[in-house]
């Protein structure tokens, strides 16, 4: 049996800070966006036993935004999908300003493994698939994975903050809440995919 960890929105509601806007950007060099991916990462982490991350440098704007509209009407909810859809409309340079507890690489491409895909010419679709699997696993055995991030939607008043997180079969949506100075994962809303 393989364990494959899956992402999904997270939502939690609370209070602090000023709005952050990227629009325009092509760096991402705020020190608050790069809290917020380390407490995601973290979090995502320890979710996943994961002992070393590969996050491709640039971002992506996820997919089926219409669902994070569905996911709250609570007003700061709904200014954080707001931003991240502004915030999203090109793509962004991320640096190595992380600062987590377990080793990260850049990486130029999300490489594809795992997920139903179409083989390569000539190759049976079964062998693809086991092949593909066993990569996967052989991954999430070693406690390595590849992601690839959206630039954060963050509420205009700086306490929630929406994050795309995808992998090469699947992907999803996290939302942030900000107490004080500290940004942590809430409760699951399931807004995601998996192939």
């Amino acid at each position: 049996m393989y364990k494959i960890p899956l992402l999904l929105l997270v939502g939690t509601l609370v209070s602090c800070a000023s709005s952050i806007n990227i629009e325009g950007a092509r760096q991402i060099e705020s020190q608050e966006i790069y809290a917020v991916y380390n407490a995601l990462l973290e979090s995502y982490a320890i979710d996943s036993d994961l002992k070393s991350l590969s996050i491709v440098r640039n971002t992506t704007p996820g997919f089926d935004e219409e669902c994070l509209k569905d996911a709250s009407d609570e007003a700061q909810f709904l200014s954080a999908v707001t931003s991240f859809e502004s915030n999203n409309r090109i793509n962004h340079e991320l640096l190595p300003s992380f600062n987590l507890s377990f080793p990260y690489e850049l990486a130029e491409a999300l490489e594809q493994v795992g997920g139903a895909r179409t083989p390569p010419d000539g190759q049976n679709y079964e062998d693809f698939l086991k092949e593909q699997l066993a990569k996967l696993q052989k991954r999430i055995d070693e406690g390595y994975t590849q992601i690839v991030l959206s630039a954060p939607g963050i509420s205009s008043d700086g306490s929630i903050a929406i994050v795309y997180v995808g992998l090469s079969y699947g992907g999803g949506y996290y939302a942030l809440h900000k107490t004080g100075k500290r940004w942590s994962v809430g409760q699951s809303l399931k807004c995601g995919w998996i192939s």
